[in-house]
């Protein structure tokens, strides 16, 4: 027999290394090394055009120049290059995978900023507004309120493209009608002895878009020294005081002993029901008792005292447990099936394969980014996960191979390819499918224009060459590895031939499925909502999530808790002689992905009230020539930023249940097979 007990925690054990190690070079590169971060005095500085967008709706980016903005002209090589200063300073505007996964090109706009020295007003190109295409570009992106970001030295920098109808001066300032588009550019930079430790964009000159003459688009560049650290220059994008409130954390606090307390209620009522039940077993195994004429003997003794009062039985000598389920109530009644394997097994293994790889997922890069502070870039934050998930792809194999061979049935390729399906499933439905469809029956421009509905031929071939060089080779070897390392059934009692017929009419109220799933799954729910709730909004409001230590503390409650659910409704479920545990298990953990998923609409509708503030828009449009698609912009995107929106929470609540499923099933499969082991030895 094969013995399948440390090769597991060895391969683990490698994972987390060859993980920590990656997570020590993402600090170096993108954690902010001051090495790479250091400029002469005078070295020129590049300015980054990243992306412009509404602000009320963060789903819809676009390239910075599809806006009609001064296009650079050619950096000349003496710029970018000659020390090593220079070609760290000329790789930044290299595309990351982020970049290219998310389709954000960053484009060098040509400035001639240079470290240390202020520039005075400078003129960087004229536009002319009388063209029509560039008119109607900076009218659609006042209307709806756009914003910019540029990046210098990897420090993102956000500025508003213009007034949207001279909301910043009703009394003295032109018609509320009027648009009003600001054409100079004041950078103001921050210095600590040769490193940018800030950096800051300021809107000036407004200039009336309805004038269309030609418009002078200018900049200016101060320098200011600063005592903040190198280290420290992200502060500013942090909002602590939002985060790291008394009401967070009291949450927090509340969740944590919450799972002490179920815990402890857990501990202790299973502890009392068993030693009850065991001693009520023994009692009766020593002829005390004779469980209620139901008669049942393991030894010669309790068999024969038993029988010599019940002569309506024979007396053998021995009765094996095996053999009858005479004198067995309750959980004991079902030892020969409760093994039995859970229909659709295909499916199920896929599920619990996918879900133990989730956990790790999230698990692995939560921690990698706490410990390389690795939230304040996307660049390296998209990474992690992404590397995450490349070293985990063989974990839903490893898992789903092992519990699909220990099932005994014969399909197992059929298991394989449902468990490398599903994941990716998911995410091309809700991240492709279902915004493509909402976006042909919407028919908006604007919507087609966004950035992820467009997907490249560079993101094409990224996913193509994971799929087929990553992905499906880790895939095969974790399902082989399962099937050979974790696919010898070791269960305690053997299984009957037929199954147990299960009487559902006779089975007491409080083990019904219908009842013991939504009620033990609201608990989970209650842990982790407030987490939720933040995450939410700090998207809506471009914030920068940074406490993944709560995030972490906040997933290991959630296991915690779900297992505690999880073994006390397979409990009683046993207890009320129904086998059917693998499915209602996974279940009360599954639930509560849906209590999130309406929890995060409920918040998108009444707590941030995006679709009223993108709405709010149209009250705007309704003077002068605008045309009709333009007045029906507001509505459009109103209407598909929902749809988007319950699209992402569709597919963020069904990885949380599949993961919250897995942690369910994974507790209640130890504490059944805990179970029958006592139940073996007596």
């Amino acid at each position: 027999m094969l013995r399948h007990g440390p090769a597991p925690s060895v391969a683990a054990l490698v994972t987390v290394l060859v993980c920590v190690s990656s997570v020590a070079r993402f600090r170096v590169v993108d954690a902010g090394h001051s090495e790479l971060h250091s400029f002469d005095h005078g070295e020129r500085v590049g300015v980054l055009g990243v992306q412009v967008g509404p602000l009320s709706n963060p789903f819809q980016k676009y390239d910075f120049f599809s806006l009609p903005y001064c296009v650079p002209g050619a950096v000349s090589p003496e710029e970018t290059s000659g020390t090593k200063k220079r070609r760290r300073s000329s790789s930044s505007a290299r595309r990351s995978l982020y970049d290219v996964m998310m389709g954000v090109t960053r484009t060098d706009l040509g400035l001639d900023v240079r470290f240390g020295i202020d520039s005075p007003v400078t003129e960087i190109c004229s536009v002319d507004m009388s063209v029509e295409p560039v008119f109607r570009a900076f009218q659609r992106a006042l209307h709806g309120d756009f914003w910019m970001e540029l990046s210098v030295d990897d420090l993102p920098v956000y500025a508003f493209v213009g007034q949207p109808h001279g909301s910043s001066n009703h009394s003295a300032g032109p018609a509320r009608s009027a648009l009003v588009l600001h054409t100079q550019f004041n950078f103001m930079g921050e210095i600590n002895e040769d490193q940018i430790v800030g950096f800051r964009l300021e809107m000036k000159k407004p200039v009336l878009l309805e004038q269309r003459g030609s418009v002078t688009f200018t900049y200016a560049v101060h320098w200011t020294p600063s005592k903040r650290k190198f280290t420290e220059r992200f502060g500013v994008f942090l909002d602590a005081r939002f985060y790291q409130n008394s009401s967070h954390l009291m949450a927090l606090v509340n969740a944590f002993f919450l799972g002490l307390i179920l815990v402890g209620v857990v501990s202790l009522l299973l502890y009392r029901s068993l030693r009850s039940d065991r001693e009520n077993y023994h009692a009766f195994l020593d002829g005390e008792t004779y469980g209620a004429g139901h008669p049942s003997a393991v030894t010669t003794g309790g068999a024969a005292k038993h029988f010599a009062r019940q002569p309506q039985f024979a007396a053998p000598e021995l009765l094996d447990l095996r053999d009858t389920d005479v004198g067995l109530q309750g959980w004991r009644s079902i030892h020969g099936d409760v093994f039995r394997a859970p229909p659709h097994t295909e499916f199920f293994a896929a599920l619990i394969g996918n879900g133990v790889f989730l956990l790790f997922v999230f698990t692995l890069a939560i921690i990698a980014t706490i410990a390389g502070e690795l939230y304040t870039s996307m660049h390296s934050l998209f990474s992690v996960f992404a590397m995450s998930a490349a070293l985990g792809v063989g974990v839903s194999g490893y898992f789903s191979g092992g519990l699909y061979q220990r099932s005994g049935q014969k399909r197992w390729i059929r298991a394989m390819v449902l468990t490398m399906i599903l994941i990716p499933s998911i995410l091309i439905l809700f991240l492709f499918v279902v915004p493509w469809i909402a976006a042909r029956g919407l028919e908006s421009p604007a919507v087609f224009g966004a950035l992820f509905l467009r997907p490249s031929m560079t993101q094409v071939l990224v996913l193509l060459c994971f799929l087929l060089l990553v992905y499906l080779p880790l895939q095969i070897l974790g399902t082989m590895a399962g099937r050979v390392l974790r696919g010898v059934s070791n269960n305690p009692c053997a299984l009957n031939a037929l199954p147990r017929p299960i009487d559902v009419s006779k089975q007491p109220w409080w083990s019904s499925p219908a009842l013991l799933i939504p009620v033990s799954a609201a608990l989970p729910f209650s842990v982790v909502f407030v987490e939720v709730y933040y995450l939410i909004v700090s998207f809506w409001n471009y914030k920068y999530y940074f406490v993944f230590d709560l995030a972490l503390v906040v997933l290991g409650m959630s296991i915690v808790v779900i297992s505690s659910t999880s073994i006390v409704t397979t409990y009683l479920l046993l207890q009320a002689e129904d086998y059917r545990w693998p499915w209602v298990s996974y279940s009360c953990g599954a639930w509560s992905g849906m209590y999130v998923f309406l929890y995060a609409i409920y918040v998108f509708f009444v707590e941030t009230q995006s679709p009223s503030r993108m709405l709010s828009a149209s009250r705007l449009l309704g003077g002068g020539d605008v045309p009709l698609d333009d007045a029906l912009a507001p509505l459009r995107n109103a209407i598909f930023i929902s749809i988007v929106y319950i699209s992402q929470c569709a597919l963020f609540s069904s990885l949380f249940s599949i993961m919250a499923g897995a942690i369910a099933y994974v507790a209640a499969s130890v504490f059944v097979r805990s179970l029958y082991k006592s139940l073996k030895t007596q």
